[in-house]
């Protein structure tokens, strides 16, 4: 029987042992919560360092950023000055609301770190990013006593507009990872829409984006655009530069007026003898941002030919232009003008956009004049769900008109109830953002991919 010194002994060694362990593997996962907290302040010091390039490109230029944070990560932002502070639960907020910061300063808070802030040469709009608490699960707890924790994936898009650069957060996906070697930020690249792997309405609706559609809503309603403005002008560059990223057949200008009005085009689809135009006003009234009338119907048009873009090779038998009209709150001038110039080409259909994304519209009103619009937008309502008030005719006061004139039967889509929302040309309050929902945005997107696909794909 062992005497009571070597117990003693024996316990104090294990004990020993279980301590010496313990610190070991404390070090070991500290290292490893070092190794991710330095890879997320390199991250964070690209991403400055690619905004702060991006602020000597010219307005157009759009790109994109990977981004890949730790859970030490509490958030990244923009601010007014590098004292700009929230508490832990304001970023936790922001970033579940999807919040945007504005400022020239970009700011990383890390717990327990002392903020860190970047200077920019130019102002950038940023959406709140980092890390949100998830519920229990017992992977997450071995992966946190593993010192590996989560990685946090954004892809962001970066567009430079004329005031500085506006960022937008195009998904999130936090996804546990273990400790690698190296890390590296892709290069900034061309957005582009994936191909679906069937060119079917029911499967080209899953691509509208109502982000990428309030995006551009954004861009276009930083300034008022009537006729023959400035900021018309600038606007007509960007839907242009932007079609051509969406890899169109082909974008172009075509001015009217004596060059003082500007129709934007693109194109898809290899089919010559039929034309179908879809479209919607770009213009506003003066010293109305004129979301609602009618960025959202541009939005909508733009969105459309960046779905269909991804199965262009499918539209055979048809030629879909996609016409941003300029003139259309002085009497239509740009789509008059526009059926006049292609008189003698085969336009069979026209789809009018104007008046969409109200917050609280129940739904959706669709003129038609034709039975294949009329059946198919019916099924493009069932299948999405959208609630829609249908009618025949429609009132003469949109750039359907001229097409209608010209004996082409069209479809309109306009907010539920045929209204443009109570700030219509901002007579008593602002057509700004404030009057612009994502889920109504979606609506229209996903009714325009519907039926252009349904009627013209194959």
């Amino acid at each position: 029987m062992k005497g009571i010194s070597q117990w003693v002994w024996i316990v104090g060694s294990i004990i020993s042992a279980v301590i010496i362990f313990t610190i070991a593997i404390n070090q070991m996962l500290l290292a490893n919560r070092s190794i991710i907290e330095q890879r997320s302040i390199d991250q964070f010091n690209e991403i400055a360092s690619n905004l702060n390039n991006l602020c000597w490109e010219f307005a157009g230029r759009k790109a994109e950023l990977t981004v890949n944070l730790g859970d030490m990560v509490e958030g990244i932002y923009a601010a007014e000055t590098p004292y700009d502070k929230y508490e832990k639960e304001q970023l936790i907020n922001n970033i579940i609301l999807n919040k945007n910061s504005t400022g020239k300063y970009l700011c990383l808070k890390i717990t327990d770190k002392r903020l860190n802030c970047k200077q920019f040469e130019c102002n950038v709009s940023f959406p709140f990013i980092g890390y949100v608490p998830e519920k229990f699960s017992l992977s997450a707890l071995i992966n946190s006593l593993m010192g590996k924790g989560k990685i946090y994936t954004y892809l962001l898009t970066l567009w430079r507009v004329p005031n500085g650069i506006d960022v937008y957060l195009v998904e999130t996906a936090p996804t546990t990872t273990t400790i690698t070697t190296t890390t590296t930020i892709p290069g900034l690249t061309t957005t582009t829409t994936p191909t679906p792997q069937q060119c079917k309405p029911e499967e080209l609706v899953k691509l509208v984006d109502s982000n990428e559609m309030i995006k551009n809503i954004n861009y276009l309603i930083q300034n008022p655009r009537p006729y023959k403005s400035n900021w018309n002008k600038q606007t007509a560059d960007y839907i242009k530069t932007t079609l051509e990223s969406y890899s169109l057949d082909n974008v172009y200008f075509e001015d009217f007026n004596s060059g003082n009005g500007r129709n934007v085009i693109g194109e898809l689809g290899s089919g010559s003898n039929v034309i179908i135009v879809t479209g919607g006003h770009r213009d506003g009234v003066s010293n109305c941002p004129a979301a609602v009338d009618n960025a959202a119907g541009t939005a909508t048009v733009m969105e459309a030919a960046r779905v269909l873009a991804a199965c262009k090779s499918s539209i055979k038998n048809y030629k879909i232009k996609f016409v941003l009209f300029d003139g259309e709150e002085l009497g239509m001038y740009g789509s008059h003008a526009y059926v006049n110039a292609h008189s003698n080409e085969n336009i069979q259909r026209m789809f009018n956009f104007d008046c969409l994304g109200l917050k609280g519209s129940s739904g959706l009103t669709i003129f038609r004049t034709a039975k294949d619009l009329s059946d198919s937008s019916d099924k493009a309502c069932q299948s999405l769900g959208i609630n829609c008030d249908k009618r025949g005719q429609a009132p003469g006061n949109s750039d359907h008109s001229p097409f209608d004139d010209a004996n082409i039967p069209y479809l309109w889509a306009i907010n539920y109830g045929y209204t443009c929302g109570a700030c219509y040309h901002c007579y008593s309050c602002t057509d700004d953002i404030s009057q612009i929902d994502g889920t109504r945005m979606e609506w229209a997107g996903k009714l325009t991919v519907y039926v252009l696909a349904d009627l013209y794909l194959g």
